[in-house]
């Protein structure tokens, strides 16, 4: 049993630095956002090349400290955030209304090489966690944070449950590769304006939880960061922000028709998105509230068979465990369905009948 005081986690600039994490966070959300309100496919596909080259260099990164031997768990759940948040995704810009076959060829083997090998290496990292890293025993007392919860990042449920899930994602990511080559191979897909607007939901909601659970594993695992400590990798990341903000200048600066502009306001497609994001809503909220009702009286029903009293705490932690399930199950849905990116893969596993009862037990127990 090693003591805490000796386990003083040091944050790897060049892995989650400040500014590498800010450069994420910024492009990461203005994705969805530019795919919505700004009517520039260039400005996009500038954010997701800066996004796709900045999460190639953080993987390459991990494996270099990997062979090196100064890689830990807890940088190691940092990248599971930041990827999720970067992903690899390099799309060619068209040219005469379709891109090359052989260049989609190239980008889409790129992500597949890129997303296997990510969720390769973080399957190896949980198998081995108990003796990860130069500091293994120091991993006992690494936390990973879910949906606001600690959970001790050497739990061995949670460990295998991630683990099967990644197993699950990676045997219908490779069946969903192989209809993608088929489909470049037959004809050239791109976006409709509706399933642009759809996603756009589903990736901010998952982009902004991975970012809030970023945040609070360097803070609940007491990271050490020097502010002052600004390496390439870190002013690298940042200039990462100059294309698109290039793009927004110009898209900004651009003349543009009264017809277009009445056009983009008076979208169908947006207030059919919007419809669908206000009725997703309610029926979330009224799930929150039949889901409380039902725990209550689910949890009032146990301590009666029991022969326990049915006091108010017992009605509250039901109330509470159930709330839980339904606000989980329902955001899980929404960023699962809804979500293009690696975002999915970090956040829907909870959404599995496992993963809601090992949130669930979880957050009553450290109730």
């Amino acid at each position: 049993m090693s003591d805490p005081s000796s386990c003083q986690v040091v944050l790897n600039p060049d892995i989650a630095g400040v500014g590498i994490r800010v450069s994420l966070y910024i492009l990461s959300l203005a994705g969805p956002i530019s795919a919505v309100t700004a009517s520039s496919p260039e400005l996009f596909r500038s954010i997701e090349r800066s996004l796709a080259v900045t999460g190639l260099a953080l993987l390459l990164t991990s494996f270099i400290s990997v062979g090196q031997g100064t890689f830990d768990l807890f940088h190691a759940l940092c990248i599971l955030h930041l990827i999720g948040l970067s992903g690899f995704s390099l799309r060619p810009a068209p040219r005469d209304g379709q891109s090359n076959r052989v260049v989609q060829f190239a980008t889409y083997g790129i992500y597949f090489l890129g997303l296997m090998g990510f969720t390769i290496f973080m399957m190896y990292i949980f198998v081995k966690a108990p003796r990860f890293g130069p500091t293994p025993d120091c991993n006992q007392h690494v936390v990973y944070v879910l949906f606001g919860f600690n959970v001790p990042a050497l739990n061995y449920e949670f460990r295998w449950l991630l683990i099967a899930y990644m197993i699950m994602g990676l045997l219908g990511f490779l069946m969903g590769t192989i209809a993608g080559f088929a489909i470049i191979i037959t004809k050239s897909v791109s976006d409709t304006g509706n399933i642009r607007h759809l996603r756009f939901l589903g990736d901010l909601a998952g982009r902004a939880y991975i970012i809030a659970m970023l945040e609070l594993i360097i803070r609940n695992n007491n990271a050490l960061v020097d502010g002052s400590d600004w390496s390439f990798g870190q002013i690298l990341a940042m200039m990462m922000l100059i294309g698109p903000a290039i793009e927004l200048i110009a898209l900004l600066t651009r003349d543009k028709p009264d017809e277009e502009e009445e056009n983009l306001l008076e979208n169908p497609i947006t207030l059919d998105a919007l419809h669908s994001v206000l009725k997703f809503v309610g029926f979330g909220i009224l799930d929150l509230g039949f889901n409380a009702a039902a725990g209550a009286a689910a949890a009032a029903t146990g301590a009666h068979v029991n022969g326990n009293p049915i006091t108010e705490e017992v009605i509250r932690i039901g109330a509470w465990a159930a709330v839980i399930k339904s606000g989980i199950l329902n955001y899980s849905f929404l960023v699962f369905i809804m979500s293009t990116s690696a975002t999915s893969m970090v956040v829907s596993f909870a959404s599995t009948t496992f993963g809601i009862a090992f949130v669930v037990t979880l957050a009553v127990a450290q109730r």
